[in-house]
């Protein structure tokens, strides 16, 4: 419910407690002043959202004339006003009106406009200056004294008219809108009760235009969702800008996008479903049901296995259609079930411990697994299953993957020069490169802001630690050290002095290391020696070594 302070307060209290901004306010022997009262307070940021309302009231002192106006499209509302209401339409005065003398007003904005302005105009028979401090950081909060301005001709000719703007940032409703296409090409999805045809496994890109929309919503965020028309099931959610959506299953779906805006400290949030028109049909694929993505075992060592399409769920047992080799020797298979979660995964489970230094394949015979379109999965040998391997950085960090800063950081004390590079790298996109001049010292390590910049280490623990390392030929810079450094410990031993031999090729160094006491928030640190030269590194790994006994 909106309030406004009722002025109760003798004259000379009310003009204090007025004087407009933060400049000290010295009251006119003849009592003239000009002040306003809104239910946002002393607040410099203004703001609306479509479909509500403010108040206004003008407390100027000695004015012989006084309107309010709106912008054309907003509306004055009559007072009282219910508390609670929820739409203000039945209140609205005079339909179109924009201009009132009354002193009090509630304005009901009816139309997005990021500078919707509330004109305050007041005649004087003596100059008045209303004060206020400078702009703040608000675009909509214009700063500076307002004098009144002394009329030489017209109506108010021998008087001085003072019209104040106040500006509101009014939000518009949010609109929702959108673009599908197929293969790059877009999409009529405004038929209604037309249907794009799809086979099990294509895919469709969803684009949310709704923050292009004409208007001063601003959206933030969106949700789409794909649904089973005839079980009512949702099959696909997805909060992303860009959605590529896999129609997987057969059947007809429709589809919804919902743009919102989130609440902040001054605007509510808002949303808006829009029901896409068009419907989508999936029929049987054409293509063969295959092994599709890299295969990988998790913590416990399930081995995932991925398919091209979901699953029909209820097959019969399949173990003996599988064969998984550790080290070339077969590992007998406890079950095959679908994954939970998702319907295209295969979870296999083996009788005994899987370690990361394993290596494992698997193969499948033609059984009876099938497609949710009644494909038979097609048969496969020795796929190369990757191992769960805990790496402390983090894969993306310790393969320089991340973000320069996040986790990997030029010391204090480099005198060289640290950045990330895409000029060599072993694998992934990028790598770090050191690079020194004369007997500079290029100095990097694992210690930014990344949620992986840092590890804990047990005493007596065996721990494998490699890198990769790729050093520029035609430098002067003999060898690097790689500590780590809580407490510091020199790890990489005879590695640290460059070889010629190797030069301008990647090398792999590993160490195995054990702690003599516990080390927490442990990290790398990089030194090169003194001398020019540019060295690259890549595939920081540290973990706990576990190799099959």
């Amino acid at each position: 419910m909106k309030k406004i302070i009722k002025i109760i307060a003798p004259i000379l209290l009310v003009f204090v407690a007025v004087g407009c901004g933060n400049q000290d306010y010295v009251v006119p022997s003849t009592y003239s002043d000009a002040g306003f009262y809104s239910t946002y307070g002393k607040g410099d940021n203004k703001t609306a959202v479509y479909g509500s309302y403010e108040t206004f009231q003008d407390v100027s002192q000695g004015a012989i004339y006084h309107t309010w106006e709106i912008e054309e499209g907003n509306e004055f509302l009559k007072g009282p006003i219910p508390q609670g209401a929820k739409t203000y339409d039945h209140l609205i005065a005079n339909p179109g009106q924009t201009k009132t003398e009354e002193k009090t007003i509630n304005v009901l904005f009816k139309k997005g406009n990021i500078t919707s302005k509330v004109k305050m105009f007041n005649v004087f028979n003596e100059p008045v200056t209303f004060r206020r401090g400078p702009a703040s950081i608000y675009a909509n909060n214009p700063g500076g004294d307002v004098v009144a301005v002394l009329q030489t001709e017209g109506q108010w000719a021998g008087k001085y008219v003072l019209e104040i703007d106040i500006i509101v940032d009014v939000y518009d409703l949010v609109v929702p809108d959108l673009s599908i296409s197929q293969n790059g090409t877009i999409i009529d999805h405004k038929q209604v009760g037309a249907f794009i045809d799809l086979k099990a496994g294509e895919k469709l890109e969803f684009k949310d235009l709704s923050a292009l929309v004409p208007n001063t919503s601003r959206p933030t965020g969106r949700t789409w969702k794909i649904t089973n028309i005839a079980t009512g099931a949702v099959i696909v959610s997805s909060q992303l800008e860009i959605a590529s959506i896999i129609f997987k299953k057969l059947g007809t779906f429709s589809a919804t996008l919902t743009a919102s805006r989130a609440a902040t400290e001054n605007v509510p949030g808002s949303s808006t479903i829009y029901e896409i028109p068009i419907q989508f049909r999936v029929g049987p694929s054409d293509q063969p049901f295959v092994q599709a993505g890299s295969i990988k075992t998790l913590v416990d060592g399930t081995i995932q296995l991925p398919l091209s399409a979901d699953i029909e769920p209820g097959f019969a047992d399949q173990k003996s259609f599988f064969t998984v080799k550790v080290n070339g020797i077969s590992f007998p298979i406890n079950s095959v079930t679908q994954n939970a979660t998702n319907e295209s995964i295969l979870d296999i489970k083996v009788i005994g411990k899987l370690y990361p230094a394993d290596v494992v394949t698997i193969s499948y015979a033609a059984g009876s697994i099938k497609s949710s379109d009644e494909r038979n999965l097609v048969a496969f040998t020795d796929k190369a299953v990757v191992n769960y391997d805990l790496n402390f950085l983090g894969t993306a960090a310790g393969g320089f993957e991340d973000v320069f800063g996040a986790t990997w950081v030029a010391s204090n004390n480099n005198s060289g020069t640290i950045s990330y590079s895409t000029e060599q790298k072993l694998t992934g996109s990028s790598s770090i490169k050191a690079v020194a001049q004369g007997v500079e010292r290029a100095r990097f390590q694992s210690s930014g802001n990344g949620t992986s910049k840092v590890f804990n280490l047990v005493a007596g623990t065996t721990y494998t630690i490699r890198y990769s390392r790729f050093v520029k030929s035609g430098g002067s810079v003999s060898g690097d050290k790689i500590f780590l450094i809580y407490p510091q410990v020199q790890i990489n031993g005879p590695s640290s002095t460059y070889n010629a031999a190797d030069n301008d090729q990647w090398k792999t160094y590993e160490i195995d290391y054990v702690p003599t006491s516990d080390a927490a928030g442990q990290s790398f640190y990089i030194q090169l020696n003194p001398g020019a030269g540019t060295v690259y590194y890549d595939n920081f790994y540290i973990a706990v070594k576990s190799v099959r006994p």
